[in-house]
């Protein structure tokens, strides 16, 4: 178990296979409480089994209302979250004269606005402490960093949302 892990609490998207199954395994083999999001509810069940029976939801994610609901399921189960992990994507491939417009629609649907619902529904609930921003009150103030448009077309769709997992922050940031 890994101390900077142990009782963090993860949301992947997509884990229902491929790299999300596996991060979900692996961060669960660290210590973390997971939440599983996908569309495949056997295979998410799967996975949940392999991460101590994990809660997991049926999501779309290019679907703003499903996010929404889900996350706020996920918080629930969870008692809070500190990572949001936008790993859902489709990798299809056409060509642009001639190919299935629908693919192009479903690819951006998935992997640019997916990975905002994602990032819109759960930066209300990360727990990501921003250093030296305090309240009126002394408490810390927790946010998501803003990504500027020229970022958007190649870091959101890629895997948004995460720049330090292993430290407990959901965090969009501007490229160096």
């Amino acid at each position: 178990m890994s101390a900077r892990l142990a009782g963090r609490r993860v949301l992947i998207t997509g884990a229902a296979r491929g790299i999300g199954a596996l991060l979900a395994q692996r961060l669960h083999q660290r210590g973390a409480k997971v939440a599983l999001l996908g569309l495949e509810p056997d295979r998410l069940e799967q996975v949940a089994a392999g991460c101590a029976g994990a809660p997991w939801f049926e999501c779309d994610v290019a679907d703003r209302n499903q996010v929404d609901a889900a996350v706020v399921s996920a918080v629930d189960r969870l008692g809070g979250l500190e990572v949001a992990i936008a790993n859902a994507g489709i990798g299809a491939q056409m060509t642009l004269i001639g190919g299935d417009p629908s693919i192009w629609d479903s690819t951006l649907a998935v992997n640019l606005a997916g990975s905002y619902n994602l990032v819109r529904a759960a930066g209300p609930h990360v727990a990501h402490l921003m250093p030296g921003k305090v309240s009126g009150d002394g408490h810390a103030v927790g946010g998501i960093e803003r990504l500027p448009p020229s970022a958007m077309l190649h870091q959101l769709p890629c895997c948004a949302a995460v720049r330090d997992a292993s430290a407990g922050g959901c965090s969009v940031s501007r490229p160096r």
